[in-house]
């Protein structure tokens, strides 16, 4: 699995990214965007992340499992990233 982002500041205490995600040998396309944005204490994370499969009728199968599958990874991120600054 392959992840780029490219990150930019947008101004204002915003940073935002796009996103591409290549996974080796799986014929889905995983694009996104990702923004941190500065609030008061701390910062909000937002993450939209599209999957897509041209292949018919396997496809929408595949791409079900890689989203569910990325709702998971971004789950375990958070919370390790919580544990790591110590606000879980």
């Amino acid at each position: 699995v392959e992840q780029t982002e490219q990150w930019r500041n947008c101004g204002d205490g915003v940073y935002a990214a796009d996103l591409a995600i290549d996974i080796a040998n799986v014929p889905v396309t995983i694009s996104g965007s990702l923004a941190l944005e500065h609030l008061g204490n701390g910062c909000v994370n937002h993450v939209r992340i599209d999957v897509d499969c041209g292949i018919p009728f396997v496809g929408k199968t595949l791409v079900e499992f890689v989203a569910k599958d990325c709702e998971r990874l971004i789950a375990d991120e958070y919370q390790y990233l919580c544990r790591r600054l110590g606000s879980a």
